[in-house]
C-alpha cells in the first residue's frame, strides 16, 4: 500500500466516523462509567444482535477522532447492561515491553438503542486499538489501526498478492465473510496458527476474480520504525465450495503478539481492511 492509498483510506474513514458518531447524543444519558445501561431492556444477555461501527471490514485504517457506535434493531434487543473497554495494543519492540493499555472513555446515549463510545482525547495516528465488549456471557473484541499523522513509508518491494479467479459470477465483495480461529469472539488474541477463510456462501457467488494481501503491521515503537510489509501467502480453494483459505506460505505461523492487516479487492470496489491481533 503507498502513501496516497494509506492517507486517502484515513480520510475517508474521518470523514465517515464524523458523520455517523458526531454530537447529537442525548446529555441526559452521557456517563463517564464504561458500561451501557439500558432501561428498555429485554431479557437478551448475548451480543448476537449487536452492530458495531465502523465495522470489521473498515478496521484498517480509521481517523485519530473516530467514535465508535454500538446500536441494536431496538432497546429490547440490547442487554440491560453492556460493558466497555477500548484498550490500546503495545507490541514489545524497539525495547519496550508488551502491553494493553485501557483508555478512558466516554458513552453517550444517541437513541434508545445506539450508543456512542469515544476515546476522551484523539486516538493516537499510527496506534493499534482494540474494542471489548461483554455482557455476563458473552464477548465481542474488534481491532482497529488508526492512520494518519505518523503513515508508513510506501514500499519498493514487490507486491506479494495473490491473484485469485473463481467460477464466480458476483460483482463486488456483498457476499463475503471473513471466518478465522475464535471469530466468535473476534478479532483479538487469535491462535498463530489461525487461517483465514474467506466465505461467499457459494462459488458462483464470488467475484469473477478478486486479489488477497496479508500485512504485517508494526507501529512506530521505541527504536522501530513503522511498516506493514506484505507476507507470501498461499490461497487453497476445494471445488463446489464458496470458501477460499488464506495461509501464510509453507504454513509459517503469524508472529505472537503481533498485529496482520488481511486485504480483499475486487475490480471497481473499495478495498476491504480486516485488522487481527495474535495471542501472546
Amino acid at each position: 500500500m503507498n502513501r496516497k492509498q494509506f492517507c486517502g483510506i484515513a480520510l475517508g474513514l474521518v470523514a465517515t466516523a464524523v458523520a455517523g458518531c458526531g454530537g447529537g447524543g442525548d446529555d441526559n444519558n452521557r456517563n463517564d462509567t464504561e458500561s451501557i445501561n439500558n432501561p428498555g431492556a429485554g431479557s437478551v444477555t448475548d451480543l448476537s444482535r449487536m452492530t458495531v461501527f465502523p465495522g470489521q471490514k473498515d478496521g484498517a485504517f480509521i481517523g485519530q477522532n473516530t467514535g465508535f457506535v454500538l446500536s441494536w434493531a431496538t432497546a429490547t434487543d440490547a442487554p440491560r447492561t453492556t460493558r466497555v473497554a477500548l484498550y490500546r495494543f503495545l507490541e514489545a519492540r524497539g525495547g519496550e515491553t508488551r502491553s494493553d493499555f485501557r483508555e478512558d472513555i466516554r458513552i453517550a446515549g444517541n437513541t434508545v438503542s445506539s450508543w456512542s463510545v469515544r476515546k476522551q482525547s484523539d486516538l493516537f495516528a499510527g496506534g493499534v486499538f482494540y474494542l471489548d465488549v461483554s455482557t455476563d456471557l458473552d464477548r465481542k473484541r474488534y481491532a482497529f489501526i488508526v492512520g494518519g499523522g505518523r503513515s508508513i513509508a510506501p514500499s519498493d518491494e514487490p507486491t506479494r498478492a495473490a491473484d485469485v479467479n473463481t467460477p464466480g459470477t458476483t460483482i463486488g465483495l456483498g457476499n463475503l465473510t471473513v471466518r478465522y480461529s475464535g471469530d466468535a469472539t473476534g478479532a483479538v488474541n487469535i491462535p498463530v496458527a489461525t487461517p483465514f477463510v474467506l466465505d461467499f456462501g457459494a462459488e458462483t457467488n464470488a467475484p469473477a476474480r478478486f486479489t488477497v494481501r496479508l500485512r504485517r503491521y508494526k507501529e512506530r515503537r521505541g527504536t522501530e520504525e513503522p511498516s506493514a510489509n506484505e507476507q507470501n501467502v498461499d490461497v487453497s480453494h476445494d471445488a463446489g465450495t464458496g470458501q477460499w483459505t488464506v495461509r501464510r506460505s509453507d504454513n509459517f505461523l503469524l508472529e505472537r503478539g503481533a498485529t496482520y492487516i488481511l486485504e480483499v479487492v475486487t475490480d471497481g470496489e473499495t478495498q476491504r481492511n480486516y485488522v487481527f491481533l495474535t495471542e501472546g
